[in-house]
């Protein structure tokens, strides 16, 4: 298994044939919402594999105190949330 920060960059990466179409064009929104919690790096390891892709790109933080797997919890947050950000 890899480290978490391989894991996200392998994940990010399986978008690489079309990052040249986005990374210094678009200065795109990255909004996150996870379960991980702030009692660790992963967060911001996040963040640092995705500027390290787009260093334009926007994160803006939304939660990260999902209850664990909570999914409805997550669907309630994104009904919530989504109508304030830009659509494209």
């Amino acid at each position: 298994m890899y480290p978490f920060h391989q894991r996200i960059k392998l994940f990010l990466n399986l978008n690489a044939p079309f990052r040249k179409y986005w990374v210094g064009y678009l200065m795109p929104v990255i909004t996150l919402m996870t379960d991980f919690g702030d009692r660790d790096a992963y967060v911001a390891i996040m963040k640092g594999v995705i500027l390290t892709i787009n260093p334009q790109a926007t994160i803006v933080d939304i939660t990260h105190q999902i209850d664990p797997q909570n999914i409805r919890q997550a669907a309630y947050l994104i009904s919530d949330t989504f109508q304030y950000f830009p659509k494209d």
